[in-house]
C-alpha cells in the first residue's frame, strides 16, 4: 500500500509533450502521467501511451534539460518532460528494472553540471585575467591609435584651452625657455611628437600636456621655480604624459574591456570614434595615480638622459605641495570659495602627494651620481624678471610665503 506522499506523487500531473504521427503536426503539448503499467500522454490534440515494460529513459534537449521516454516496440512515439523530478516518481523509483537507467541518468546529469561549472570557472578566470591585465591591454590598444590623430586632436584642444588666456609671445623669453626644453626633447628616443611649449599668463603653479605634444606652462609656475632644473623636472613629467599616451589610455580604459579587446583584434575605427566623441574628456587632464607615478618615473629617466639634475623634480613638487596646503587652508577659512576652489581644482590635476615625493627622494638617495650634471647657460633670476615685465596682471611674482 502506498503511503500518502507516494499517493500524492503518483497522482501528480506532469507538464510535457509528445511526438507521434497521429498528433496534429506530429507533436503536441500536454500532460504526462506515470501509471503503474505505462507512461501516458494526454492532450486535447491526442493521446499516446508507452508501456513500462521495456521502457527506455534518456536525457536530451539543450543542456540535457529534458527527460525522454521511448520504447523499441513503439518507435514512432516519444514522450518528454522538462520536470526532472519525475525520476523520483514511486513507480520509477521502486521498480528495479529502472534502477540502472536512473543511475546512469543521474551520473550524466552530474557530469553535465561539472562541465558547466568547469566552463563557468574558465570564463570567470578568463575575465579575471583580462581585468588584471587591463593596464597592459590598454597600453597595447593605445599603440594602434595613429599619432597623427593625437597631434591633430591636441592642436584642436589647445585652441580651447588657451581661449581667453594671454599667451606670452616674446622671442627673448622663448629663446631662454628653449635652453631648458631643447636638451630634454633632444634626449628623447621617442621622436614621434613635435613638442611645442606655450607660456600662458596664469598665476597658478601648473603645467599640463595635451595629446600630440602641446605643453602649456603657467607663468605662475615659472615664477615660483628657483632654477632651470626645477622647470625641467616639471616638463620631464609632462613630456612623459605625452610619450606614454596617458590621455588616450585614459579614454580607452574608461571605454571598457570589450572595446579594448575589439581594438586588439584590429578594429581601429571604433576606438578612434570613441576618442573623437570623448575629446572633452581629454581636457579634464586628471590622470590616475598609476599614470602620475608612471610620468614621474619616466620623466626622471628623461632628466637623466639629458644629464639634468633630477633633484629639481623633487624640490618643485615640494613647492607645489606647500602651495596646495596654503590654498586648502585659505579655502577652509573663506566663505566664498568659487575663486579659490577653482585654483585648488587646478592644483589637484597634479597632486604633489607625500607618497610621490618620498618615492622620488628615495630614487635620488640611491642615485650614485650627485654632481656633474648639465649647467644651463641661463641666469634664471633675470629670466623671471623678463617674464614678469611681460605680464599684464598683478601677478608680478606673488610672495606666497607672506600670504
Amino acid at each position: 500500500m502506498m503511503n500518502p506522499a507516494e499517493q500524492t506523487q503518483s497522482e501528480r500531473r506532469i507538464e510535457g509533450g509528445a511526438f507521434h504521427p497521429d498528433l496534429l503536426n506530429g507533436r503536441a503539448s500536454g500532460e504526462v502521467l506515470i501509471g503503474s503499467d505505462a507512461v501516458q500522454f494526454r492532450s486535447d490534440k491526442g493521446n499516446c501511451d508507452l508501456p513500462l515494460a521495456g521502457l527506455k529513459i534518456e536525457l536530451g534537449g539543450a543542456s540535457d534539460r529534458l527527460i525522454f521516454f521511448s520504447h523499441p516496440a513503439h518507435p514512432q512515439v516519444t514522450i518528454h518532460t522538462p520536470d526532472l523530478s519525475c525520476l523520483n516518481h514511486p513507480v520509477l523509483a521502486n521498480n528495479p528494472a529502472f534502477a540502472a537507467q536512473r543511475k546512469k541518468l543521474r551520473a550524466t546529469r552530474r557530469r553535465g553540471w561539472l562541465l558547466l561549472l568547469g566552463f563557468t570557472g574558465v570564463v570567470i578566470a578568463g575575465l579575471l585575467g583580462l581585468f588584471l591585465a587591463r593596464g597592459s591591454l590598454v597600453r597595447t590598444a593605445a599603440k594602434v591609435v595613429p599619432v597623427d590623430w593625437e597631434i591633430k586632436t591636441g592642436d584642436a584642444l589647445l585652441e580651447q584651452v588657451i581661449a581667453g588666456k594671454r599667451i606670452i609671445k616674446d622671442p627673448a623669453i622663448e629663446a631662454q625657455l628653449k635652453l631648458i626644453t631643447d636638451p630634454l626633447v633632444a634626449s628623447l628616443k621617442d621622436n614621434r611628437y613635435p613638442f611645442k611649449f606655450h607660456v600662458v599668463e596664469d598665476p597658478m603653479l601648473n603645467a599640463f600636456a595635451l595629446p600630440g605634444g602641446n605643453l602649456v606652462i603657467h607663468s605662475g609656475l615659472l615664477l615660483a621655480a628657483d632654477s632651470p632644473e626645477e622647470v625641467a623636472g616639471v616638463l620631464g613629467h609632462e613630456i612623459a604624459h605625452v610619450t606614454q599616451r596617458h590621455s588616450v589610455r585614459s579614454v580607452i580604459s574608461s571605454a571598457g574591456l570589450f572595446l579594448v579587446v575589439q581594438t586588439l583584434l584590429g578594429d581601429v575605427t571604433s576606438i578612434v570614434a570613441v576618442l573623437a566623441n570623448n575629446s572633452a574628456f581629454l581636457l579634464d587632464r586628471k590622470f590616475s595615480r598609476d599614470f602620475e607615478r608612471e610620468a614621474d618615473e619616466q620623466g626622471w629617466e628623461y632628466l637623466l638622459a639629458a644629464n639634468i639634475k633630477p633633484e629639481g623634480m623633487i624640490t618643485f613638487f615640494q613647492k607645489m605641495h606647500e602651495e596646495e596646503q596654503r590654498l586648502r587652508k585659505k579655502v577652509e577659512e573663506t566663505t566664498s570659495v568659487d575663486t579659490e576652489g577653482a585654483m585648488f581644482k587646478a592644483l589637484s590635476t597634479h597632486p604633489a602627494t607625500d607618497e610621490r615625493m618620498k618615492r622620488l627622494q628615495a630614487k635620488w638617495d640611491k642615485l650614485e651620481q650627485k654632481t656633474g650634471y648639465r649647467t644651463f647657460d641661463l641666469n634664471y633670476a633675470m629670466f623671471k624678471d623678463s617674464l614678469r615685465s611681460k605680464l599684464h596682471s598683478t601677478e608680478k611674482e606673488t610672495d606666497r610665503k607672506d600670504k
